[in-house]
């Protein structure tokens, strides 16, 4: 996990960005020109390292009800993408379209695609058994595993969640 510091000094790397403190340390940046109601692009980033990049309007990034994913495991590499994927989703018609035409044909780069292969949840039942869930871009699904061996594939993370769930896995 990279430091706060790291994750600071990334997120004020992008000029497109107002650095924000708010309370308990944390410090939010926003994105001032954004076409969307939605202005902050990292949200919370707290000196623990924990902390959050609005991806609401991204395909294939795991989020909670805000549409913010969690940060705190992320290379730096994986957040600076992800930043630039969220600042894209948010601005002129034009980024849009062109964040759209990524999603459609794949990761837009490599290491786009690196965000998505990182992103793995690990989730156990009662009985503690395991499965991992993670991002197969190749196939652009969500894939559950037992092990090596897969278990179930979604089109969605939601349906992939509601599958677990449904299962009695919480995720761990």
């Amino acid at each position: 996990m990279i430091s706060f510091e790291e994750k600071d000094a990334i997120a004020a790397s992008f000029p497109e960005l107002t650095r924000k403190e708010v309370s308990m340390g944390r410090v939010n940046y926003h994105f001032e020109g954004s076409i969307q109601e939605k202005k902050i692009v990292v949200y919370h980033l707290h000196p623990n390292g924990n902390g959050f990049v609005y991806a609401g309007l991204l395909g294939g990034v795991p989020t909670d009800e805000k549409g913010f994913a969690n940060i705190r495991e992320l290379t730096a590499d994986e957040l600076k993408t992800l930043i630039r994927r969220s600042i894209r989703s948010l601005g002129p018609e034009d980024a849009q379209e062109e964040e759209k035409l990524d999603e459609v044909e794949g990761a837009s780069s490599a290491e786009d695609e690196e965000v998505f292969t990182e992103l793995r949840e690990e989730w156990r039942n009662a009985d503690g058994h395991r499965l991992d869930l993670h991002f197969e871009p190749e196939d652009e699904m969500w894939m559950t595993f037992a092990g090596d061996m897969i278990d179930s594939a979604f089109e969605t993370y939601e349906e992939a969640v509601e599958y677990l769930q449904e299962e009695g896995f919480v995720r761990s």
